[in-house]
């Protein structure tokens, strides 16, 4: 009879088959199909480009204003101090908007001048509208001795959103300013820019109505967005479960994710699970 051999595990042997068997497992579990409730998405912006932005502000602020744009400001702090005070009659408001026009026209006028003599340029809207996201923190910290007409109504705003993070109600501030100069909102605004204020709408904005959020998807894609799982969440959140089933397939299918599959397959079970429509 030949030799019996034996073998045999040492400690550091038997931990390692622990540790594959358990990763295994861990692997089957995670890729197995399974319903799981869906999560709300989260509004993520390119941090370089937030910088690039934010760096574009701090260069406007330390520019000097020209005499057209001084005016303007004026004008704008006159906005700012009326809409936190106790009200005003409709010709002031109105007066107001016809100077703030004017304004604007003297401000866009002085910098076609600067640049077609060959002088320093002079001030632009582009570069007030940095000073003025620029002042923001500093005003809702309470730092700035202009606090009041600086910011007008704008905490209030916030509030109303939700108080969404820093650079998306910097981004806010901004069209609070361009409607003050009687511009488009979202006038000057750069894709990171206008990711984040219709980006928050879609993802952020809670209580604003579901038509709203809806018609925000495509300007936020238009910007570069990629909103196919928002959509899908959208569509959930406004009662649409098979709806929401489908656009979840989509983007798992899209993007291989497990996590969407997942999803979607709640939403089938919810769609399944709901009363037929009379």
């Amino acid at each position: 009879m030949g030799e019996e051999v034996k073998a045999r595990l040492t400690p550091s042997g038997s931990r390692l088959i622990v540790a594959v068997v358990a990763t295994g497992c861990i692997g089957v579990v995670l890729t197995t199909p399974r319903a799981v409730e869906p999560a709300p998405p989260r509004l993520w912006l390119d941090v370089d480009a937030v910088a690039a932005v934010l760096d574009a502000d701090a260069r406007a602020a330390e520019a000097s204003l020209d005499e057209a744009a001084e005016a303007l400001w004026t004008l704008y702090e006159a906005q700012g101090r009326a809409e936190a005070g106790e009200g005003e009659s409709e010709d002031d408001f109105a007066q107001r908007r016809r100077d703030l026009r004017t304004a604007v026209a003297a401000v866009e006028a002085s910098a076609r001048d600067s640049n077609s003599d060959g002088a320093a340029d002079g001030t632009t809207l582009r570069e007030l509208r940095g000073r003025v996201s620029h002042g923001l923190g500093p005003a809702l910290a309470g730092e700035r001795s202009d606090e009041e007409a600086f910011l007008g109504t704008f905490p209030r705003m916030l509030e109303r959103y939700g108080h969404p993070p820093s650079f998306v109600a910097r981004t806010l501030f901004v069209a609070r300013f361009n409607g003050i100069v009687d511009r488009p909102l979202t006038e000057g605004m750069s894709d990171v820019e206008l990711q984040a204020y219709w980006g928050w709408l879609v993802f952020g904005a809670e209580d604003a109505p579901m038509p709203q959020r809806l018609s925000a998807l495509t300007p936020y894609e238009d910007a570069g967005g990629e909103a196919s799982e928002a959509r899908a969440w959208l569509a959930l959140r406004a009662g649409d479960a098979l709806r929401a089933a489908r656009l979840y397939g989509a983007a798992a299918e899209a993007s291989g994710s497990l996590r969407l599959r997942n999803y979607a397959l709640a939403c089938e079970a919810r769609a399944a699970a709901a009363p037929p429509s009379l």
